[in-house]
């Protein structure tokens, strides 16, 4: 079995016009998020032990405010090809993955995030995942390369974000 978690950058600022999309940072209110599903997720479970995360400044600063919580030892890799990334790329990326990992975190953006949350199960549809929102799937193969072509859909084991009270 392996583990995906799903991420999505906490909120952003959008008060500096000169800024590029990619450039934009957390708000106040994505700087107080983040902290708070890291200590959220440092009580699951399942703990990501290798974080493959967008290039974006907001996705970036997501991931370190996010794994600052946590006590498990992870490898963290920036890629440029997770910035606004399809459901079809970032199973790409997670299928070059070594199977040494058993439990990846994939940070990044809406829609592709949430349209890869919904591919991978054929039950519960996300409408959208909130920013800062967390899903953990079980994936019911031994080997990441397989993860493009499950034969069974994955099994969804939690799905947090800030808002919701615990």
């Amino acid at each position: 079995m392996k583990h995906l978690i799903i991420l999505r950058h906490a909120k952003s600022n959008w008060s500096d016009l000169s800024l590029s999309d990619h450039d934009r940072p957390l708000n106040q209110r994505g700087k107080n998020a983040a902290p708070i599903m890291g200590k959220r997720l440092s009580m699951k479970p399942i703990q990501p032990q290798i974080v493959l995360c967008s290039t974006a400044a907001r996705a970036q600063a997501t991931a370190n405010k996010v794994l600052a919580q946590i006590s498990q030892k992870y490898e963290i890799q920036f890629l440029k090809s997770l910035y606004h990334a399809y459901p079809d790329n970032i199973l790409d990326i997670i299928s070059k993955i070594s199977d040494n990992y058993q439990n990846i975190m994939i940070v990044g953006h809406n829609p592709g995030l949430t349209e890869l949350a919904n591919d991978l199960m054929d039950e519960y549809h996300f409408p959208n995942i909130p920013t800062a929102g967390l899903v953990t799937y079980e994936l019911n193969i031994s080997h990441w390369n397989d993860i493009t072509s499950m034969s069974s859909p994955a099994k969804l084991l939690d799905y947090d974000y800030p808002k919701k009270t615990l």
